[in-house]
């Protein structure tokens, strides 16, 4: 199934099994996918805004040049998937299973957080320190707003 360059705002694909779907060059925006089955499908060049992906799988899907900000991929596995060239600022990867998913190239890498360093393939060797001091700065900097509102 074929839906490149297609645009996807505010869609639920809870669930959904998108297996070998080709959306390359597509845009979602605050798209709901949790548990879907993105096994092998090709998202060249996307564009995925909040995307949720939380206990889906995309194992070995290619993601390559796509932008990812502040998207969800927590519990979901992303084994043997291909993220090269991606942007993800302030992307989740908490519980992530990330065995050789390639990040070459890939940014904003200081800003995500639960990245499983130790398991994908092709990140920066100062990645994990980057993203361990901006989570650390975040917090402090959440922590002095909070105190600041009471």
């Amino acid at each position: 199934t074929v839906f490149s360059r297609a645009l996807f705002i505010d869609c639920f694909f809870i669930g959904a099994s998108m297996r070998q779907v080709v959306l390359d060059g597509t845009s979602f925006d605050h798209a709901r996918c949790k548990g879907a089955d993105l096994t092998g499908a090709s998202l060249r060049d996307g564009i995925f805004t909040e995307l949720q992906l939380q206990d889906g799988r995309a194992d070995g899907a290619v993601f390559d040049g796509s932008i990812l900000h502040a998207s969800d991929f927590s519990r979901a596995s992303l084994r043997g998937a291909s993220l090269r060239q991606t942007e993800l600022h302030d992307a989740k990867f908490s519980g992530a299973d990330v065995a050789a998913a390639d990040f070459a190239g890939a940014t904003g890498l200081e800003r995500i957080i639960g990245l499983d360093y130790g398991r994908a393939l092709n990140l920066p060797k100062n990645a994990q320190t980057i993203a361990s001091s901006w989570q650390g700065s975040r917090t402090q900097s959440m922590s002095f707003s909070s105190a600041g509102m009471c």
